[in-house]
């Protein structure tokens, strides 16, 4: 029986051993590590199981074909390196069976996967990118702490969070792997990246996302938190295949930032003063429009700490909810957009019309039903806050046309 070290990045392939692959496993007893931390679903539709430890490595059996994604992402969720052996693919199949009935008859009891619950803990250190990328370069699956490639996507996210960007771009191109950041609004220039990390850095933001990780050829979304110190972030993850692999986005939405007011937010007075009278009248609507990173949510959440929320019953709808403010003592009840459970913008508006709402705020209108349903609530003794994604105030109107909402 042959075994082989996992090859980084563009090299990873399948297994190959001289030797015949095993057709008999039943004896061999798998990891508890894997068996709590793999899906069950998921071992069996990619022929993976854990076949022991050696040498300190998680020897895994695998059929021909392998995904060696699939291989490097296991790596990655147990922590050390990993080896492989061929195995017949009956034989392996029934020991995936057999091994997780097992495991399911009697309770396994191991350590707590950071990415599971809590979030993503990056630490603030000052490691260099290029150190961490030579690191990257010789060991992926380092068995010393985290693996180098899993240090450097902290450390770009670090230095994201930490330049106040609202976005991380991975971008292919036919030569590099570009990564830039939007601050301010503006997309920076970026560093370049080898393109042979495009495959093994998705990997890894797909296993944070608890997204799809063999799944390559459609975009997916993910959400994770990362956790800086004190600070803490919400991740949206967006990925999307491109001709030269699969590019990511990464918002990050900083929930430890201080909320400002609307007097601090740079605002003309005769505009500052105008726009708070408008916000404190009983009804209609107000849209916050500018493109992305422009500063429409801090807006309406500025907006928020303004208001009289003592005498008004003031409700959220939000995707995600970027901060919390009755942690701030503000006595507002903020829902979040769940579509995985049927929970959108637009009906989520309409369970919260029933709640006696005097002020309504509505995180993005983005369809035709959730723009109706926001006009129609302004009229009907409302106040109602959203944003839009427009260049420019005036082409909110033609916006909304747009979305069939009716001009009178």
């Amino acid at each position: 029986m042959e075994l082989h070290d996992l090859a980084p990045a563009d090299s990873m392939l399948p297994p190959t051993v001289g030797a015949a692959p095993l057709t008999t496993i039943e004896a061999l007893a798998a990891g508890a590590d894997f068996l709590a931390r793999i899906p069950r679903d998921f071992a069996r539709d990619h022929g993976v199981l854990s076949l022991g430890l050696e040498d300190g490595a998680e020897l895994l059996g695998v059929w021909e074909g392998c995904d060696p994604a699939v291989i490097w992402n296991i790596g990655v969720r147990l922590g050390r390196p990993v080896r492989t052996v061929a195995c017949a693919r009956e034989a392996l199949q029934l020991a995936v069976d057999a091994a997780y009935e097992r495991a399911a008859a009697k309770p396994q009891s191991v350590e707590a996967d950071p990415d599971a619950d809590g979030g993503v803990v990056i630490a603030p250190d000052e490691e260099d990118i290029d150190r961490l990328l030579a690191a990257a370069d010789r060991d992926l699956l380092s068995s010393d702490g985290k693996a180098p490639l899993v240090r450097l996507l902290d450390r770009l996210l670090f230095a994201a969070v930490t330049a106040g960007a609202s976005d991380l771009h991975l971008q292919p191109t036919a030569e590099h792997l570009l990564i830039r950041q939007r601050v301010d609004g503006v997309l920076d220039q970026g560093r370049q990246l080898p393109l042979a990390l495009v495959k093994p850095l998705l990997s890894r933001i797909k296993v944070m996302g608890r997204m799809d990780v063999a799944e390559r050829l459609v975009p997916q979304d993910g959400r994770t938190t990362l956790h800086l110190g004190e600070r803490t972030v919400d991740v949206r993850i967006s990925t999307i295949p491109t001709a030269y692999g699969e590019r990511a986005v990464l918002r990050l939405l900083d929930t430890s930032k201080q909320l400002f007011r609307v007097e601090s937010l740079g605002m003309p007075a005769h505009i500052g003063d105008g726009f708070l009278g408008a916000a404190r009248r009983a009804s209609g609507i107000i849209l916050v429009t500018g493109p992305t990173g422009s500063g429409k949510t801090t807006t309406l959440y500025a907006t928020l700490r303004s208001l009289d929320t003592i005498e008004r019953n003031v409700m959220t709808i939000e995707d995600p909810i970027e901060y919390e403010l009755s942690s701030l003592g503000v006595p507002i009840s903020q829902s979040q957009v769940n579509t995985r459970k049927g929970i959108t913008f637009a009906n989520g508006l309409r369970h919260v019309l029933r709640q006696d709402p005097d002020v309504i705020m509505v995180g993005e209108i983005r369809d035709a039903e959730t723009a109706r349903m926001a006009i129609q609530a302004s009229l009907t003794g409302h106040l109602v806050f959203s944003t839009l994604h427009t260049n420019d105030a005036l082409s909110a109107v033609t916006r909304l046309v747009d979305l069939g909402v009716e001009p009178y």
